[in-house]
């Protein structure tokens, strides 16, 4: 289910930002379609690294979400992957998964907005 704002607008996908960023269309619609792709696939495999403690190899896939994701999304959600990113370079897998367990479903409703949008 998306949960989107009262005014109808997505919660954390920034389609406006995102144009002014990308300054192109298609080339947006690309990188929305390579956004879906990372998230279907990072979201699951970060948690499944973090289940078994690997901190470091979920640190490497954080860092990649935090270098793409800024375009696509609001800032408030680009500072959440960005704090539990940093966390996961100091922390220990127990407080990292904690972290994330509250970060994925955001992640997760990104992923959902973001369909919406390629129909």
């Amino acid at each position: 289910m998306t949960n989107i704002h009262a005014d109808g607008a997505p919660q954390y996908f920034d389609f406006d930002g995102a144009l002014e960023k990308i300054g192109d269309l298609p080339a947006l619609q690309d990188l929305l379609g390579m956004l879906q792709i990372s998230l279907t696939r990072d979201i699951p495999k970060i948690d499944a690294l973090l289940a078994q403690n690997d901190v470091y190899m979920a640190n490497r896939m954080l860092h990649s979400l935090k270098g793409f994701i800024p375009i696509f999304c609001t800032e408030a959600l680009c500072n959440e992957v960005a704090a539990v990113e940093l966390l996961s370079r100091l922390a220990g897998a127990d407080e990292v998964a904690v972290a994330y367990a509250e970060l994925s479903p955001k992640l997760k409703q990104l992923q959902s907005e973001v369909a919406v949008h390629l129909g």
